[in-house]
Formats: structure tokens, C-alpha cells, sequence
């Protein structure tokens, strides 16, 4: 069977700690990436007392399921899903007004890090994630930006070995994305949105190019490992929703 051909299998928790084959060939353990039930609660009471200490308005929370919290701790991750949270849920926001605010969010808390020296020192958390050499092959994206729009399409993950957005599933919520076309601008616009749902079980991502052309060389973001919704100009496809529902 080819690898296209495979059936996806979304993240399931009780399958965090084995061994299993990736689609390199090589035999890899399966990090945990969801939260326990205690966990979630720790989770929500701290990003509680964040909005409250942050004074976001009821106006702006009332834009989210009432069951949504941030799931993440306090890091890069983190600021990109308050940044789409403060700015409104369920809306779309384009990305050079998401980028500012990530930022404000990012420099309003500290994370410790060594010095020159080996030394353990607390730095501002903007500061501390700017100056990080990038990680990974050549092909990632290298700058601030780049790297800050290859983390929204990890939190579209649900398969695999690194479903980054499963933690963002377990609240009701999923990343989705749209690309639009815009005269002058060969890449076009991105728009991202922290879509919360009444059901985690419908909580699927959303890839949306109606309104752009790909290229196919671009399609490559249409990846066959992708669980949730595509839209493009001619149709839409309910990607791996169906297989991933099954005990496979």
C-alpha cells in the first residue's frame, strides 16, 4: 500500500509513549501531546487569571464557546492563540495585525534561558523566542514571520506523529486559515482564525484557497496527511474526517 493510500489516523492519547514505524522507515516513540483531565483544569484556571490580569473585555470573551481556554503554557504557541482570542474569536484577522499582537503578548511575560555563561537568567519572552536559532532542515522557514505562519499550520495537526493541534481540539477549538489573492502581492493575503465549536468532536480545521489561485507547486500545502476541511475555487473536501473518526 502506498503512502498516499493509507487511511489517517488522528492522535489518540492512549497510544502517547509507543513505539511505532514513521513514514521514514524508522522506529519512533509517540510523544504525548494531549492533556489530562487534571491538566486541563490547572490550564484553564492560569488562563483565567491571565485574561483577568490582561482586562479583556466581556465583549471580546463572549466571542468564544464559553468552554474554551488556552491550552497552551506560556511561549510562542501560546501568544499566537491569545493573539487570535484577544483580536476575536470566530473572525478572520489578517496576518499583519495578528503579528503586532502576538508581540505585545509575547513581551508581556518572562521565560528563563541560559546566559554566555551557562547561567540560568530570566529574559523577556519576545526577546528569548527573536534571538532562537531557527531549528529544523534548510526548507523551514527562517525569519520571525516565517516561523510565526509555519506554527499556524502545525496547529492544524491532528495526524500523525506531531498533531500540535489536538491540545487546541480537546477545547472545542481548531485553526483555520484562509488564503486570498490581492493585486500587487504575489503570495496574497493570510487570514487566520480561532474557530471555537460547541462539540470538540466537531472541532476540524479549515484550509480555505477559493479565493486564491494555486500554483502546483503550492498545492503542496494541500498535504494527504491534513484532517479537516479544504475549500478551493471548485470544490470542497472533507479530508481524513471520516477515517480519523475510526478505531483504525
Amino acid at each position: 500500500m502506498s503512502e498516499k493510500s493509507k487511511p489517517v489516523i488522528m492522535y489518540r492519547p492512549e497510544d502517547a509513549g509507543k513505539q511505532v514505524m514513521s513514514s521514514r522507515g524508522n522506529v519512533v516513540t509517540k510523544r504525548k501531546y494531549h492533556m489530562s483531565p487534571e491538566e486541563m483544569e490547572v490550564h484553564r484556571a492560569k488562563w483565567l487569571k491571565d485574561i483577568e490580569a490582561a482586562e479583556v473585555p466581556a465583549s471580546i470573551r463572549k466571542l468564544a464557546h464559553p468552554t474554551f481556554f488556552n491550552p497552551f503554557r506560556h511561549g510562542i504557541y501560546y501568544a499566537q492563540i491569545q493573539a487570535l482570542y484577544v483580536l476575536g474569536a470566530n473572525q478572520d484577522h489578517e496576518f499583519s495585525v495578528i503579528l503586532p499582537q502576538v508581540q505585545k503578548i509575547m513581551m508581556s511575560f518572562e521565560m528563563t534561558q541560559k546566559d554566555v555563561d551557562g547561567k540560568y537568567v530570566k529574559v523577556n519572552a519576545w526577546k528569548a523566542f527573536r534571538e532562537k536559532a531557527p531549528q529544523g532542515p534548510d526548507s523551514r522557514s527562517k525569519d520571525i514571520i516565517g516561523r510565526i505562519q509555519e506554527n499556524f499550520l502545525f496547529f492544524q495537526r491532528l495526524a500523525a506523529l506531531h498533531p500540535c493541534g489536538y491540545k487546541l481540539r480537546q477545547v472545542g477549538a481548531a485553526l483555520d486559515m484562509r488564503r486570498e489573492a490581492r493585486a500587487g502581492l504575489p503570495n496574497g493575503l493570510w487570514y487566520y482564525k480561532l474557530h471555537t465549536f460547541d462539540d470538540p468532536e466537531q472541532a476540524w480545521p479549515t484550509r480555505d484557497f477559493s479565493q486564491f489561485d494555486l500554483t502546483k507547486r503550492q498545492k503542496r500545502f494541500i498535504s494527504y496527511r491534513f484532517i479537516g476541511k479544504i475549500i478551493t475555487a471548485d470544490k470542497t473536501v472533507f479530508q481524513g474526517m471520516e477515517e480519523a473518526r475510526c478505531d483504525v
